[in-house]
């Protein structure tokens, strides 16, 4: 009996690991391509994705998996087709955690990042969207890299006694 429980348990927990992706969206993905981006102070880098869809202004879209990162969307509409950019932080965070007594202190750390829930190729995205409650997800493959681009630092903005 204990060894039944046991693999009611496991499989049980196995089928919450498993995300299904949408067989029969409610729109068609046309082309996406992906670029990195530097900016010109330390610390500011990401990752933006951009998707073209045959989709309705109805559908509700939420986030964007990739490369173990989860981003934001935008939504556009173009030409007749709507244009989701993905914007995907790659900044490296400072992991310092402040321990007090004072639980106050504690309030400035980070919450722990979530396991990534998909197992994508470095050219593949994953979009979720809402169907009526129902969140949706998916897969896009073979995006494009693109060029990284690199924006200058600004010059320093105030008193200019040249």
């Amino acid at each position: 009996m204990k060894y039944l429980s046991l693999l009611i348990l496991t499989l049980t927990f196995s089928q919450c690991a498993t995300t299904k992706f949408d067989s029969n969206p409610p729109f068609k993905a046309s082309s996406g391509s992906f670029n990195s981006w530097v900016g010109g102070v330390p610390g500011a880098s990401g990752i933006k994705v951009e998707l073209a869809l045959n989709a309705d202004d109805k559908t509700d879209f939420k986030e964007i998996f990739f490369r173990n990162k989860i981003g934001t969307l935008q939504t556009s509409t173009s030409n007749g087709k709507t244009i989701l950019v993905g914007h995907i932080s790659t900044a490296k965070r400072n992991n310092d955690l402040t321990l007090d007594s004072n639980s106050v202190k504690e309030l400035k750390n980070q919450a722990p990042e979530t396991k990534f829930p998909f197992e994508l190729k470095d050219n593949e995205a994953v979009i979720s969207y809402m169907v009526g409650d129902k969140i949706k997800y998916l897969k896009i493959e073979h995006l494009k890299e693109q060029r990284t681009i690199f924006y200058p630092s600004a010059k320093p903005q105030g008193n200019n006694n040249n």
